[in-house]
């Protein structure tokens, strides 16, 4: 995985879109790596749902002292209230981890809490920064459909986006890794990489078809498979 981030995070450094975007932040880890990359004129908006965990990471971070705008909202097909699963730990409490989500995952055993929490849309957002290009990493919990679908004008001007796909249904509903890859390359953008997070959820790096045969993402795409090949395990005995 940390090999895929690499070549995500080379691509947006590379093209500089005016807005960066992370869906199921936590700890907005690549928000922050994001505005390190991103002239101060670009915009980094992340968004955490959990109202938990957006408390602990606060009071960890002074986001809006190193320019990014961290907010306590969901994202959805479109603006208003929305009910979130916050996931129940073993004892009864809410967790304040990054796994909850708008869809209710009926596989864990100590349930969840239901929290009515505000929502957006990536357009409104787009709409809140006039921009020509931005930068897309999606990390959901399968509520992918819910992100994209209040997204179509955000999609068509992604140069890049970073997102989790699942091939089995772990959440109610959920669009699975076919159907979110369809909708993808419906407004222009192309797979070009992925991981093996585990056997059936998994990331990819999907770029804007017209920037496939640019030499940023050639030379991006040359550094990856060079690192891969670098932490690739020898055949025993050659050399």
């Amino acid at each position: 995985m940390r090999e895929l981030e690499d070549l995500f995070f080379d691509l947006v450094s590379r093209f500089s879109p005016d807005l960066f975007i992370e869906a199921g932040a936590k700890a907005a880890d690549a928000s922050l790596r994001a505005r390190r990359l991103l002239p101060d004129n670009s915009a980094v908006v992340a968004f955490e749902a959990n109202p938990y965990t957006h408390k602990r990471f606060t009071n960890k971070t002074d986001y809006a002292k190193v320019g990014v705008s961290y907010r306590n909202i969901a994202l959805a097909t479109k603006p208003g209230q929305v009910s979130f699963n916050v996931r129940r730990t073993d004892d009864g409490r809410p967790s304040a981890d990054g796994q909850g989500s708008l869809l209710k995952n009926e596989n864990y055993d100590p349930g969840h809490i239901k929290v009515e929490v505000e929502a957006t849309t990536l357009d409104t957002v787009l709409a809140e920064h006039p921009t020509s290009t931005c930068a897309l990493w999606v990390d959901v919990e399968g509520a992918v459909r819910e992100v994209l679908g209040g997204a179509p004008e955000t999609l068509r001007n992604a140069c890049a986006v970073f997102i989790e796909v699942e091939d089995r249904e772990y959440w109610a509903s959920q669009w699975l890794s076919t159907r979110v890859l369809e909708e993808l390359f419906k407004a222009g953008l192309v797979p070009i990489a992925r991981d093996f997070q585990s056997r059936y959820q998994w990331n990819v790096v999907c770029v804007r078809k017209s920037l496939l045969a640019s030499p940023d993402v050639a030379s991006a795409l040359y550094v990856h498979y060079s690192r891969l090949e670098a932490i690739k395990p020898r055949t025993k005995g050659r050399h």
